[in-house]
């Protein structure tokens, strides 16, 4: 199957990044780019995107990315805090 293919790819890009840094809950790489854990949405791929700040217009740029090791650390260090919390995410990319 090509998608399953294909998410495989991003996957295992994904994984050879974070293996230098397993326990890494941040990202942090300002004007850089995501590494994403599947396909990225198909926004990503347009030019304009992401869209620029609906304030002043200027254009947002990649400054950091949530990483899914923070969702574990969180669920390990402070179960009292997040219990009930029924969230999950792959990557969460922040743009500034």
């Amino acid at each position: 199957d090509g998608e399953a293919d294909t998410d495989d790819k991003w996957f295992f890009k994904f994984q050879r990044t974070l293996e230098a840094s397993p326990a890494q809950v941040v990202r942090y790489a300002w004007g850089g780019r995501p590494v994403w854990i599947a396909a990225p949405p198909v926004e990503a791929s347009n030019a304009a995107w992401p869209p620029p700040c609906g304030k002043c217009g200027a254009p947002r740029i990649f400054e950091l990315q949530l990483l899914p090791t923070l969702l574990h650390e969180l669920r390990r260090r402070c179960p009292d805090r997040v219990a009930g919390l029924d969230i999950e995410w792959g990557t969460l990319a922040v743009y500034t």
